[in-house]
């Protein structure tokens, strides 16, 4: 029995199903159906943003992440994340935003997805803010956090997730710090 599931699939000689993807934007991220067009609708509601794009991009091998690209000389990347935030379930929300100029198109005037860049460092540093460490351990600490998140600089009153990190990656950063620090939290 075959059943309508949004799946691409062929069937060789030998009568066997070989998957080719989605019909439709919808992917797995972390384990949750994630559907790009529903980002879109609600980023593209923000006054500020004039275009919007959603990526799910595994730029590691294995690490899915939600990518929203939007175009806008006012759009402000910390305001537009939280203006998601307020719309959005938390597993919804993309771990970075790029902005750019103008949104790369086909030669028929359509959304080239292939053509979406990879997102900087400068990308991922969009929604932090940074201030002094008062400590050596919180410049340790901080450096953890950096390495894991691929940014440079944090600020100490950064919210872990709200500048791209996971439930996944929060146990990769415990791990990490138990094995830098030898402390369990």
């Amino acid at each position: 029995r075959l059943y309508r599931t949004g799946d691409l699939a062929s069937r060789d000689d030998d009568g066997l199903l070989h998957y080719a993807g989605r019909a439709d934007g919808q992917a797995k991220v972390r384990g949750v159906r994630v559907e790009p067009g529903e980002i879109e609708v609600v980023l593209g509601s923000h006054p500020a943003v004039e275009r919007a794009a959603v990526a799910i991009r595994e730029d590691e091998p294995g690490v899915k992440e939600i990518v929203a690209y939007l175009v806008g000389p006012d759009a402000f990347i910390p305001e537009v994340a939280e203006y998601l935030a307020g719309y959005l379930s938390q597993y919804l929300l993309p771990a970075v935003y790029v902005k750019l100029d103008a949104l790369p198109l086909t030669p028929s005037g359509k959304l080239d997805r292939q053509a979406l860049p990879v997102p900087t460092i400068r990308d991922r540093e969009a929604r932090t803010s940074v201030s002094e460490v008062i400590s050596l351990i919180e410049a340790d600490v901080a450096e953890v956090w950096c390495d894991l998140l691929q940014v440079n600089q944090l600020g100490r009153s950064q919210n872990f997730f709200s500048v791209g990190g996971t439930s996944l990656s929060a146990l990769q950063m415990l791990h990490r710090i138990k094995t830098r620090f030898g402390v369990a939290i």
